[in-house]
This record gives structure tokens, sequence and C-alpha cells, in this order.
């Protein structure tokens, strides 16, 4: 992850790389092979042909960070890196709430979205401060720290519930992952889910993020242990338990 550049895009420019969420390059990597299995399966059926595959962590990094990658090709310079209160539009952004929570605003079309969103939060849309896109961008810390200001009246819920009702805006709270596992949208969809463990009972994991209308996926097996079925495995291939006993005599195996 970090030879990918995804350690340097997030933070401000004053500060250090950051820690980022741990395995995701592994989980990209995971992503980027099913996909070129697939397309090789299509390939096979398609033109009769058989190939290998490759795929790496850093590649399928590389890629899941095409948007800044991009910006460095055409532009000749880093994708800066922003903290809030340098972000040029102020409706792309996170705001507290009175209740310490999070809320982030996602309205690229600042023009789209201002007149209805000063209306709802209570922004002078006539301020020639904050007139148009170009005079926003101009004063974004003045308008963020506006915004700032009227999000911390109300707490996060009543927040979402008045952007809901009132406008047809972009926008979601900022959630902790114990907030995120009792989703509602996440529960009904069983991207959490529970499942029975052999040695842990019920035990709730990560579900399945696509759904199949013929062929639901479903947790068959739980995760095996250390060394359970290497056993299995070499006597499909053709070893004899002897030759498995002095293996594991010769601690080769478990």
């Amino acid at each position: 992850m970090s030879r990918s550049g995804w350690l340097y895009l997030f933070g401000s420019p004053d500060m250090p790389p950051l820690l980022f969420v741990p395995g995701i390059g592994d989980t990209m990597a995971g992503v980027q092979t099913a996909l070129a299995i697939l397309a090789a399966l299509f390939c096979r059926e398609r033109e009769g042909v058989g190939q290998f595959i490759d795929t790496s962590a850093l590649g399928s990094m590389v890629t899941a960070a095409s948007s800044a990658t991009m910006y460095r090709l055409i532009y000749g310079v880093e994708y800066p890196r922003r903290g809030r209160n340098d972000v040029t539009n102020p409706l792309v952004n996170t705001y507290e709430c009175q209740d310490g929570k999070w809320i982030y605003l996602a309205m690229m079309q600042s023009e789209r979205y201002w007149s209805d969103f000063c209306e709802v939060v209570g922004v002078q849309k006539n301020d020639p401060n904050f007139l148009d896109a170009e005079a926003r961008r101009r004063n974004h810390e003045a308008l963020i720290s506006t915004l700032d200001g009227i999000f911390m009246t109300k707490p996060r819920e009543a927040w979402l519930k008045i952007l809901e009702e009132k406008g047809n805006f972009i926008f979601g709270p900022v959630q902790t992952f114990s907030e995120m596992i009792d989703d509602p949208q996440v529960l009904e969809n069983a991207y959490v889910m529970d499942y029975d463990h052999p040695s842990h009972g019920r035990t709730k994991t990560v579900g399945f993020p696509s759904k199949f209308s013929k062929t639901p996926a479903s947790i068959r097996k739980p995760p095996p242990e250390h060394g359970q079925h290497t056993e299995e495995i070499l006597l499909e291939s053709d070893y004899t338990w002897d030759e498995i006993g002095r293996l594991k005599d010769l601690k080769i195996i478990l």
C-alpha cells in the first residue's frame, strides 16, 4: 500500500503519512484477481484460449488510486493533500455536529445545490462572498467556518433528517465501524451476517457485497484452522500415511 501512493494521499500537507486500514491491499488484490479469473474464463469460452494470469497488491492499489495517479500523469504535480479547511468546494467536506458526530457533504456540483442548501441550513444565499462557485472557492475558509458553526447547533441525526426531508442533497453520516455494523441498510442487505461457528458458536462476520438471483451466496463452512486440511491435501497428492507420519516427526507439517 505504501508503494502505491495511498499512504501519502491522505492528511493535510503538514502531516506525516497516515496509517490506513490494514489489509486493504490484500483485499484489493483479491478483487482484481477474481475479476481477472472471470475475464480469463470468458476468453476461454469465447476464444478457446487458456492462459496464465498475474495480479499483485501493488498493481491493484495503483488501479484503485487511478484518479490521483492520473492527476499526476496529466498535470505533472502530486495530487494535493488538503486538510478540511483547505477544501475549495465547501459542499464537499465533513462537518462536526452538536453531539460530536460527523456528517459528510458530497455535492460536487455546488451551483446545482447552493440555493436549496442555503434555505435548508440557514446561509444567506445572496451573500456576495458566497454568491457563486468562484466566490465560494475564493472564500472557502470563511464558508467552512460558517458551516462549522451551523452544523454545531444540532445533533447529527437531526441534520440527517432535515437534509433528507427538505432537499435532494448528497450527504451521509461519517460512521464508526461500531455504527456501521448496526446500519439498517448494512443489516438489510446482510453485509454483516451471523453464522454458526463450530468452536465459537453464533458469530458475526462480513457478508457478501453482491447478490445472485438464482445462486445466492452463503457461508457453508467456517475458515479452516491452522493445518486443518494438511493431511487431506497430501493424501490427494498421493502421499501415504507413512510419509505423512515422517513429515510430522520431522516437524515439517503439524
